[in-house]
């Protein structure tokens, strides 16, 4: 049973990230800049949002590892009243809806192309780079970083209201 669960979890994670990939296309070669998915956010919102990926990010390297993304879920979620991470018992992604290892894979990946950074999409070391905070100071983050940010905050708040609610696994 473990086998099976384990073997569905590795081509679950092959697809996610084939299509991150397929989305950062995409993103590249038919959108601009801006996200058009989803309404912006408030200017408050983003703020909060930069404020709790920066709580997230536990060993303070600005780059949020899948556990510091449920982390951020997690806080970031309960501002807007839902129930989401680790404060709904999910550990892994694999416990959460897949809108959000999809946007953490996306994002990931996103940050090669649109926020000139490297090494951010590879599988074994996935993470969405933080853009904001001590280590860039007063104009420090690109126009490219912080449209990347904005974008990641936008598509975070979004998910929140559009996820069903977690049910119990069967047991």
């Amino acid at each position: 049973m473990m086998t099976r669960i384990s073997s569905l979890l590795s081509r679950l994670l092959l697809v996610t990230s084939a299509m991150a990939v397929a989305a950062v296309d995409d993103y590249s070669n038919n959108r601009s800049l801006q996200s058009t998915s989803n309404a912006a956010i408030t200017e408050d919102q983003y703020q909060t949002c930069l404020k709790d990926v920066l709580t997230a990010d536990q060993n303070g390297d600005y780059e949020l590892s899948a556990s510091e993304f449920i982390r951020f879920v997690t806080f970031n979620s309960a501002v807007y009243g839902y129930t989401w991470g680790y404060a709904a018992g999910q550990t892994s992604f694999d416990q959460m809806p897949l809108n959000f290892p999809m946007l953490f894979y996306t994002q990931a990946c996103l940050c090669a192309q649109e926020a000139e950074s490297s090494g951010c999409c590879s599988a074994e070391r996935a993470h969405v780079n933080i853009f904001t905070g001590p280590k860039y100071g007063s104009g420090g983050v690109t126009e490219k970083q912080d449209i990347y940010m904005r974008e990641f905050c936008t598509e975070a708040f979004h998910s929140y209201a559009v996820t069903s609610t977690p049910t119990p696994m069967p047991t």
